[in-house]
Parts: structure tokens; C-alpha cells; sequence
């Protein structure tokens, strides 16, 4: 089985929306890797590059759908992230949402982006979501700020 990270990273633009990002590596030899540079992974790595406005719950929620959607085949998976958001609605939200038939407490339908992201995380096993700074913090984070300042080097996708 395949052992991957998925780094995330968000960055607010208003009180209410931001814009994010996500990098994964994997476990090879007994350490982990970035994936090699080939015209594949610079193909995956452009696509990667969009950054998206949405409301700031919900951007690592779609973030995350995003990066497992790229895994071929069942892989361990390792998240890092930097709210405690994700980690709350995986944990403690979600799993009650589904057993409800995806209702909330008011009896209102789960928005769709958590339905999408539990379809997804099913395929997969889950290792451990950890919360705050991550190794690939500033590299993401310049990352955004460049989608936000040149839209040639990321495309914007309002969500």
C-alpha cells in the first residue's frame, strides 16, 4: 500500500473566503520523497497550482477531496493541515452527519463537499490529520500569493 502526505495550506482573502493550495510526498525506501520531476508530475504540479475562493470551513475540505482524487489505488494517508476544521468535521461531524443520511441538527442537508470528501476518504485508509505548521508552510504560502498577484501562474476558480 502506498504511503502519502498531503500538505495543505489556505490563505484567507476577505473575512469570510480565502484561496488554498495543496503538495503531497511519499514514503519510498524507507524515507520520504517529492514526487521526481517528469513532464507527468509537472502536468499534476500545474493543475495543483489552481488556487479557488471558497468559504474558509470548507477550503480544506476541498482541498483534501482534490488530492485524494489524484492517488492511483488504496494508499495510507497522512494530512497536514492548518485549522482545526478538517480534523473536526473527519472525526466528530461527519460520521454523524452520515449516519443521519447526511442531515444536520437543524435537518438541513450536509452541503455536498463533505459527502464528496467522505466518498474519497473511503477509498483510502486514513493515518492521522495533524494540525498547524507543516514543512511546506512557506513554500505554499508563496505559492498563493503568487495565484493571487499573477494570474498566469495560477488560475482562479470561484467556488
Amino acid at each position: 500500500m502506498n504511503e502519502i502526505r498531503i500538505y495543505l495550506k489556505e490563505e484567507m482573502t476577505s473575512r469570510e473566503a480565502g484561496i488554498g493550495t495543496y503538495y503531497m510526498t511519499f514514503m519510498a525506501d524507507g524515507e520520504w520523497r517529492e514526487p521526481p520531476e517528469s513532464d507527468k508530475w509537472l502536468e499534476i504540479q500545474r493543475k495543483r497550482c489552481r488556487a479557488f475562493y471558497a468559504k474558509q470551513s470548507r477550503i480544506e475540505v476541498m482541498l483534501l477531496t482534490l488530492a485524494l482524487r489524484e492517488l492511483k489505488g488504496k494508499s495510507r494517508v497522512e494530512v497536514f493541515c492548518e485549522t482545526q476544521y478538517l480534523a473536526a468535521y473527519i472525526r466528530n461531524w461527519m460520521p454523524l452527519w452520515k449516519e443521519r443520511g447526511w442531515v444536520d441538527s437543524k435537518g438541513d442537508q450536509v452541503a455536498p463537499e463533505f459527502i464528496e470528501l467522505d466518498a474519497e476518504l473511503q477509498k483510502h485508509e486514513l493515518k492521522d490529520i495533524t494540525e498547524g505548521r507543516h514543512e511546506y508552510y512557506t513554500g505554499l504560502e508563496t505559492e498563493l500569493h503568487s495565484a493571487l498577484h499573477y494570474p498566469q501562474y495560477g488560475v482562479m476558480i470561484k467556488i
